[in-house]
């Protein structure tokens, strides 16, 4: 009896701390893309040689190109909250992944220099801040490392994971202030996962040259996109036998946003995918029988076996 409690105990134990995000319970991962803006609502602009550039444009050219690469991978389902130029409310994109039962929700933009925000230039994911679902947040702030890692390894330069309060007040049912941005905001209510990916600055007329200008730069950029995600996911391509292998030890900068005043931010260090500290989270968590000592182990040859055995059900 007691091998029985023990081993559902180590399975249980296993499953907690696996190393890598499992998506719902059907067996396709369903992507959601949402490129930014769309209609009326032009996000960033600038003009270059004699033309005006709009950023619901490159947006969606990248989600189409994101929407091909991810294809290319095992079990894997994506749609897009707009496939042409039509307006769509935070709301009605929100809505829409929620009706097609998606796992996550990714929103692509591309960014302008504001007040918010000191630098001009380079690359950022906007996620959850916690502590209201904490596990929630950081399960998205894991998805953000893949993301940057990737798109840094283009030359872009990563700013990090950025976090922004509500200025209005609101907040989540435990008190504390909810999260800014509206999509964001919407996915935690709803248990919807949602991040939103700014590749580069527009107005930066280096961003624009080395990343934006043009479909084969666009190209690059979606193809790092579908590189984090697949990585995170630890999805297969068709072309391919296993996964990208996971990040180790990713020392990650996060900007908390509090207002409109970058003097007011706080920026500060957070290290994911940290083994040392998985394993110590673990320690003294067995029972008390002299074999104890050897419990870590079964666990760590637990976990590797699910791994393994999702891998190759892929």
């Amino acid at each position: 009896m007691r091998m029985i409690k023990r081993s559902s105990f180590l399975m249980l134990l296993a499953l907690f701390f696996l190393p890598f995000p499992v998506h719902a319970d059907h067996d396709t991962l369903h992507i959601m893309l949402d490129p930014g803006h769309g209609g009326d609502q032009s996000g960033a602009e600038r003009s270059w040689e004699g033309e005006t550039i709009s950023e619901k444009d490159i947006n969606l050219s990248i989600a189409e190109l994101l929407k091909q690469e991810l294809e290319q991978y095992e079990d894997v389902t994506v749609s897009l909250t707009r496939t042409g130029d039509q307006s769509l409310t935070l709301e009605e994109r929100t809505a829409e992944a929620l009706e097609e039962d998606a796992d996550i929700m990714i929103s692509l933009h591309n960014n302008a220099h504001g007040d918010c925000c000191a630098y001009d230039h380079g690359c950022t994911v906007l996620t959850a801040k916690g502590p209201y679902k904490e596990e929630f947040a950081l399960k998205q702030q894991e998805l953000a490392c893949n993301i940057l890692h990737e798109l840094s390894g283009l030359g872009i330069e990563d700013q990090g994971i950025l976090i922004r309060t509500s200025e209005t007040g609101d907040t989540y049912p435990d008190g504390t202030l909810a999260d800014y941005y509206g999509l964001v905001r919407a996915g935690v209510k709803h248990d919807l996962p949602t991040v939103i990916i700014e590749h580069a600055f527009l107005d930066s007329d280096s961003d624009y040259q080395e990343y934006l200008c043009d479909e084969e730069k666009l190209e690059k950029l979606a193809a790092a996109d579908a590189r984090g995600i697949a990585r995170y996911y630890q999805l297969v391509s068709e072309d391919e036998e296993e996964a990208l292998p996971s990040l180790e030890s990713v020392k990650e900068k996060l900007v908390l946003v509090k207002d409109n005043n970058a003097a007011h931010n706080e920026i500060f260090y957070k290290v994911y995918y940290d083994d040392d500290s998985r394993e110590n989270s673990q320690t003294g968590m067995a029972g008390e029988d002299d074999d104890d000592s050897g419990e870590e182990q079964m666990i760590r040859e637990v976990i590797d076996a699910i791994i393994k055995m999702l891998t190759h059900n892929k």
